[in-house]
């Protein structure tokens, strides 16, 4: 097994292999004034919750940037991209859109997000992923078992950390 010498991605925005820096992270594209379509590639021993909880803290962030409170997710795909055949490793990709509100109550959506909320139970979370041996070789193996599967975590089950407190 390779995991020794890869990293769990840790937030930060995509770029391109060996030219603007590493090619796993975030990357997000504007749809319009209050809609965000948002992309998170994670490297081959990074858990699929950290790619999911990295979209949904990324939402957050650009919500408060621009001066919302909430968000809403829409469009949920959970991906696994195997590399000869995930014999040689797996990178989850996971892709959402972002609505922007200021308002908890204003939408029926099943999933409404406060961004302050999502910043705080997940932000230490991605900035500092599981980076143990045992950890990366947990992350590994479940990727690289997606790959044969293809059963990934269901995003449409995610919840923040608060959700699941209370």
């Amino acid at each position: 097994m390779r995991v020794g010498s890869f990293v769990p991605t840790k937030y930060g925005e995509r770029g391109l292999l060996g030219w603007n820096g590493p090619a796993d992270g975030y990357k997000d594209k504007k749809l319009d004034e209050q809609t965000y379509r948002i992309d998170v590639v994670g490297s081959e021993v990074t858990a699929q919750k950290q790619v999911i909880d990295m979209a949904l803290f990324r939402a957050a962030d650009i919500a408060i940037t621009n001066g919302y409170t909430h968000f809403t997710v829409s469009d949920l795909e959970m991906k696994i991209r195997c590399v000869g055949g995930g014999i040689k490793g797996a990178n989850p990709s996971f892709t959402l859109t972002a609505h922007l509100r200021n308002d908890r109550d204003s939408t029926t959506a099943a999933h409404v997000y406060d961004a302050a909320e999502v910043t705080r139970t997940t932000g230490l979370a991605i900035e500092h992923p599981d980076g143990s041996s045992q950890g990366k070789q947990k992350a590994y193996l479940a990727n690289v078992k997606s790959c044969g599967t293809r059963k990934m975590q269901d995003p449409a089950q995610m919840k923040t950390e608060s959700e699941l407190d209370g």
